[in-house]
């Protein structure tokens, strides 16, 4: 409970020094030491059930409340920044699975803490050193570092140098490193027992996993109508235990990608990644696969702050039909995507649409084609987005159970996970709360989603399964 105190005290007290200071120091010397400070509070209530898992299995009904507190300081100057973030969420049930995972006060967690060194080595360089949220593009192969957690924390720990060849093309160099433990104050006791609440798993609660790799990112915007993007990434993933103790190899694998988003008329864009991957298990089984994400977006060419739009796209990952147990030993081949630190909801779902059946959020051996309509419109607290998506969802192979070969991974005789569909609204609420110079200080704001997915031959259940959720911020 100290650790929620100390969060409430100090998020108590900070709006003060803004409303008083303006929230950040402002001189004219761009050598004199400027500081910044604040934070959010986040409330959300989910409610789920009947999201399908391997083999038939349908989770139960959960509705719980999540609360996630941070706060933030920074000194910089035009050569550096020092940024650091704490960071607790917990929660508060109203019905749940027979577990209490995360259950007040949490703990408080050393969210972010890096150093950036801005044009170093003859102007050209920029340096971000520490814990630090990383991500590129979409987030189709990293945006988040540790999965286990949701999204209390997004970071990794890692070096990036951005090396600035001219103002329109960069090459970021970064190496990193993830743990399934971190620093923590407090604790919050996990599903299945231990001490600490995992950062960082494939598995539902496995432990041991340590994650590192790096890689080279190019961006571009060389031709105003064809910006692009590529990619290298090496990945090591340790071995790790099972909650039952079973030993799990580790894997290398490296990873060569391009993004391309050409502007095709003054109303019509598209998006375009692929990737292909290859390494080996520490077997010497081969693993490797392929991703590919192709979309196509209208506008309409209204002057206003109205702006109606449409997409139309499909994401692919391959699978294997059989991609072994992945335990010590094992030398079965895995020609399935493995999402390296994608183990997230980036392609706009919050369901874990085939929840448990490759890990935690381990999204592979899928096609996804799917419609999304929506708008954007502005109002005098700030902008508003709703839209609308769905589509069939397909495994790109019909897999099997490792230990049971007889038996598809979903259970059921088919390739059709399901038909997939959702809503959400993005809204303002308040603005202006805290007076200062940042607009994003005094925001309060909010969101409400609903997805349901109909399960199809590949999985046993025919039950509907679904997902709610509000949620309302404030950042001071």
């Amino acid at each position: 409970m100290k650790a929620l105190w100390c969060v409430s005290l100090v998020g108590a007290a900070l709006p003060l020094l803004a409303q008083e200071a303006g929230v950040e120091a402002v001189s004219e010397n761009p050598k004199t030491l400027q500081w910044n400070g604040g934070g959010d509070f986040r409330v959300r209530q989910e409610i789920y059930d009947r999201l399908p898992g391997t083999v038939g299995n349908i989770s139960k009904y959960n509705n719980y409340f999540r609360m996630r507190g941070r706060l933030f300081g920074e000194v910089k100057n035009e050569d550096f920044t020092l940024y650091a973030r704490v960071v607790d969420e917990f929660r508060e049930y109203v019905r749940d699975m027979g577990h209490r995972y995360g259950k007040t006060p949490g703990e408080l967690v050393l969210d972010n803490l890096y150093l950036d060194l801005n044009n170093t080595l003859w102007d050209r360089v920029d340096w971000r050193i520490g814990r630090q949220d990383l991500g590129y593009g979409k987030g189709r192969v990293i945006w988040e570092g540790n999965p286990m957690d949701g999204s209390r924390s997004f970071a990794s720990d890692a070096v990036r140098a951005t090396v600035k060849f001219d103002d329109k093309n960069t090459l970021d160099v970064f190496g990193l490193y993830n743990s399934d433990k971190t620093f923590s104050l407090g604790r919050a006791q996990p599903y299945g027992g231990g001490d600490y609440l995992p950062l960082n798993c494939l598995e539902p609660w496995a432990e041991g996993l340590a994650e590192w790799g790096g890689g080279l990112y190019f961006k571009s915007k060389q031709w105003d109508a064809l910006p692009f993007e590529l990619y290298y990434i090496y990945a090591n993933k340790s071995t790790y235990h099972l909650l039952n103790g079973t030993k799990m190899q580790g894997r290398q694998l490296s990873t060569w990608g391009l993004r391309a988003m050409p502007q095709i008329t003054d109303t019509l864009s598209a998006e375009i990644e692929a990737a292909t991957q290859y390494g080996e298990k520490d077997s010497g089984a081969v693993v490797g696969g392929q991703m590919g994400y192709a979309g196509l977006t209208y506008k309409m060419p209204l002057e206003s702050t109205f702006q109606p739009y449409s997409t139309l796209s499909v994401l692919y990952m391959s699978g294997d039909r059989n991609r072994g147990t992945g335990r010590m030993g094992d030398t079965e081949s895995d020609r399935a995507w493995d999402p390296l630190w994608a183990r997230y909801t980036f392609f706009e779902s919050e369901m874990y649409v085939y929840r448990g059946i490759y890990g935690v959020g381990y999204w592979s051996n899928l096609i996804y084609p799917s419609l999304t309509l929506g708008c954007k419109f502005e109002t005098s607290q700030g902008r508003h987005e709703i839209f609308t998506q769905g589509g069939p969802m397909f495994a790109a192979v019909r897999d099997v159970v490792p230990t049971a070969p007889s038996s598809t991974m979903g259970g059921g005789d088919g390739s059709l996970y399901g038909w997939f569909w959702r809503a959400r609204y993005d809204f303002p609420l308040l603005t202006g709360l805290i007076k200062g110079d940042d607009k994003k200080h005094g925001k309060l704001f909010g969101h409400i989603t609903a997805e349901i997915l109909e399960p199809g031959d590949y999985c046993t259940s025919s039950k509907t399964a679904y997902f709610l959720r509000w949620e309302v911020s404030i950042a001071f």
